[in-house]
């Protein structure tokens, strides 16, 4: 009778400590996919609400001036451009900096392997690696397709959704809950 709750106890213990390990090979989409969740929270947010009304203004403010009486079209077109160039700042600016930051770093086109636990992340591919204890990260964020695990308000790691079998994905929620302040 001992021996059962002996090797309950043992097996409790093994359960509660987490060690998720699997393959990871990025692509641009999952890069523009996080660079969208990552503009999509807090400050970030509010900038791109604020540059999507700036944009619109500078629309409206340009068919105005181009459609009054003594106007032309080109009176307008100033407004236009700079209506575009804020719609731009809200929305595109993002895509293409996820864009981008795949295409310019070698080390993101890797196939990486990846293993999580209760200690610490790590990420072995053939040109690099990384490790982070728990500690190293100030906090994470899920998006419809990734989460990102942040090292600085300016900073993450990505975990494509794609990568995990679906217990994995709820394996690791529930360790980021544990270890981590949602943003």
């Amino acid at each position: 009778m001992a021996r059962i709750g002996t090797l309950a106890i043992i097996a409790l213990a093994l359960r509660l400590r987490t060690r998720l390990n699997f393959t990871c090979a990025y692509n641009s989409d999952d890069w523009t996919k996080a660079y969208k969740t990552y503009s999509g929270r807090g400050r970030r947010r509010f900038l791109n609400l604020l540059y999507a009304a700036v944009g619109t203004l500078m629309l409206l403010f340009g068919f105005v001036v181009a459609t009054t009486a003594k106007n032309h079209l080109s009176d307008g077109l100033p407004l236009f451009l700079l209506g575009i160039f804020w719609f731009y700042m809200a929305h595109g600016m993002w895509l293409n900096l996820g864009r981008r930051m795949f295409k310019g770093r070698p080390e993101l086109q890797q196939q990486f392997a990846v293993s999580v636990d209760d200690n610490r992340v790590i990420f072995v591919g053939p040109i690099s690696c990384s490790e982070w204890s728990w500690p190293a990260f100030v906090g994470f964020v899920e998006g419809k397709s990734n989460f990102l695990l942040l090292l600085s308000p300016f900073a993450f790691v990505v975990f494509p959704k794609r990568i995990f079998s679906s217990q994995q994905v709820e394996q690791f929620r529930e360790l980021l809950r544990q270890k981590l302040p949602a943003r």
